[in-house]
């Protein structure tokens, strides 16, 4: 019974389990090399894979033909798909990311940038959120090569179709939302882009499906607008102000921290191109006093969305500054996983290694944030009981366990603090980065607990598993 109860809380286990190549060894091996990962995620296939039996095997496992990445992240989504049937509201983020790996010299590899030495893979991921900001799994992932021959050419935008652009990559990750949707009816899907995203033909492909997803995006282009003189900018800073919010900017280097007051302004608006219009929403946030020396903030953004109040207008503004998450996953992926520092021979290889990386990742996210919506539930949600046994006695320097296990904020805190974490009264909650470094000491540190107590060897990941 005990058994069953750690294996329905092994979190890799949950992930993979619909990952079927044929060979049963082939999903044991993927999740001893997913917790070897997630247990040091900084470190290289060798360091992670700890002895060489287990590196070889790694190796093998990425180079096996019946390992595809594509499969991995299938089953990753089905477990997706049951987080997100508990949300009433769900933001696809997506937007694109480079991998560079200028140092592989594998002809396979396409050009990065504006440079033909610069070589890598292009990643267009769509991560799915709650309005909180739990980051609830990927939806959908496109890794491309592009052609050196094409670098430096120029062609004709408006000739080509849209289908032949590189562009159609938001309107791809925008039609994997709607087999989701068509499942999830009692949930409203929002795909969520920046200014990339202010594609023309995708506000009409949403005009085009029935009960399709809604789309919030930033604007990028100053449209003509039908049975308007102006252009959107101009009509929308036209409105009269409907009220204002408050938002915490965020620092960056050499600017601090501070509060920036916002008017909003928003309307319905038809978007125009030749004689063809969209209807949708457009919402203005604007600073319109900004410090000295200091840009101001201006977001336009449109949406298939009804925004008729005020109300509405600001919960869409919040959901938008929601899509900077997505850009807090892809340094956990680079920083974090080091996904560009893999030794892997053949694009292949690589494609397999990433499809567990993003994993990896998403998981070290997913408890960071969690931990901030969800403070006061049990550790043993997703954690296995001798994995916090082993924190909390290392922590406190006591074998005295408390009579109920820590709530999941306190065990954060308690990895956290093993990454440099101080939890001192301005600190605020720990971020992902700080977790990473933790988790890399906390296998080391269950290892240890379980040489001391062996009846709880019974129940690790190993041996439920089986070896290596």
């Amino acid at each position: 019974m005990k058994k069953r109860k750690e294996k329905e809380k092994d979190w890799v286990l949950k992930e993979f389990k619909n990952f079927h190549p044929g060979d049963k060894r082939l999903q044991n091996r993927l999740c001893t090399i997913t917790r070897d990962f997630f247990d040091k995620p900084e470190a290289n296939i060798p360091q992670a894979c700890k002895t060489r039996a287990k590196t070889k095997a790694a190796y093998r496992f990425f180079k096996n033909k019946d390992v595809k990445m594509e499969d991995m992240l299938d089953s990753h989504k089905t477990e997706t798909m049951e987080r997100l049937k508990k949300e009433s509201i769900i933001l696809a983020v997506q937007d694109t990311t480079s991998l560079n790996y200028t140092g592989h010299e594998d002809p396979e590899l396409g050009f990065i940038g504006d440079s033909p030495n610069n070589k890598g893979i292009i990643m267009h991921d769509t991560m799915t959120f709650n309005t909180e900001g739990v980051p609830l799994g990927l939806a959908d992932l496109q890794l491309w090569v592009r052609d050196p021959k094409e670098l430096g050419k120029r062609h004709n935008r408006a000739e080509t179709p849209i289908e032949a652009k590189e562009s159609y990559k938001w309107l791809k990750s925008y039609k994997s939302l709607i087999p989701i949707q068509e499942q999830l009816k009692n949930t409203t899907i929002v795909s969520v882009g920046d200014r990339e995203a202010d594609i023309f033909e995708l506000f009409q492909l949403t005009k085009e499906i029935e009960n399709a997803p809604k789309l919030l995006i930033r604007a990028r282009h100053n449209r003509k607008l039908k049975e308007e003189q102006q252009k959107l900018w101009e009509t929308m800073m036209e409105l009269p102000v409907s009220g204002k919010m408050i938002v915490e900017v965020p620092r960056k280097p050499g600017q601090k921290k501070r509060i920036a007051t916002l008017d909003i302004r928003f309307s319905k608006v038809k978007l125009l191109k030749g004689k063809e219009y969209i209807e949708v929403w457009s919402i203005y946030a604007n600073e319109p006093a900004p410090p000295e020396n200091i840009e101001s903030l201006s977001w336009l953004l449109l949406t298939t969305l009804e925004t008729i109040s005020f109300e509405e207008a600001i919960e869409k503004i919040k959901w938008y500054i929601i899509r900077w998450q997505i850009e807090m996953y892809h340094k956990i992926i680079k920083s974090g996983c080091r996904i560009e520092s893999r030794q892997l021979n053949g694009l292949k290889s690589l494609r397999a290694c990433i499809g567990v990386d993003l994993v990896v990742a998403w998981r070290v996210f997913y408890l960071t944030k969690l931990s901030r919506q969800e403070p006061n539930i049990s550790c043993t949600v997703n954690f296995q009981d001798y994995e916090w046994k082993a924190l909390y006695t290392f922590v406190n320097k006591s074998k005295n366990l408390p009579a109920k296990p820590p709530t999941l904020r306190e065990l954060v805190h308690m990895i956290a603090s093993l990454g440099g974490f101080l939890g001192r009264k301005g600190d605020g909650e720990p971020g992902s980065m700080t977790l990473w470094r933790g988790l890399t000491c906390l296998s080391d540190i269950v290892k240890s607990y379980l040489i001391f107590n062996p009846l709880h060897s019974l129940t690790t990941p190993a041996l439920i598993m089986g070896k290596g």
